[in-house]
C-alpha cells in the first residue's frame, strides 16, 4: 500500500492479517496503523474509524457490529492486531 502524491510516495509496511482484513503501519508514524478490507483500494487509519471521521464512515457502514462498537465511544484502538481479528470475526 502506497500514500502521498507524486513528488513524495512512501510505502507501508504491511503489519498483520486477519481474514479479508489487512493492517499496514504508516512507516513516518509508527503508531500509526490502516486497515484495508480485501478488494478496497481505500484503507482507513484506525483512529479515524473510532473518532468517526467523515472519510472513514464507509468503512463503518460496512458492518454494524463495528458501527455500534464506534458509538460506545471508543477514542483509540491500543492493538491493532486485535482490530483485525475483530473485524475478521464481526464483519464479514
Amino acid at each position: 500500500m502506497a500514500s502521498g502524491n507524486a513528488g513524495n510516495v512512501h510505502f507501508y509496511k504491511s503489519y498483520y492479517q486477519a481474514g479479508n482484513f489487512s493492517i499496514f503501519q504508516d512507516p513516518l508514524d509508527d503508531g500509526n496503523f490502516a486497515v484495508r478490507k480485501y478488494g478496497d483500494e481505500k484503507a482507513f487509519y484506525i483512529s479515524e474509524i473510532f473518532k468517526n471521521k467523515k472519510a472513514a464512515k464507509s468503512f463503518v457502514e460496512g458492518c454494524e457490529a463495528l458501527k455500534n462498537k464506534t458509538k460506545q465511544g471508543i477514542d483509540d484502538v491500543k492493538d491493532a492486531k486485535m482490530f483485525a481479528d475483530y473485524l475478521n470475526a464481526n464483519c464479514k
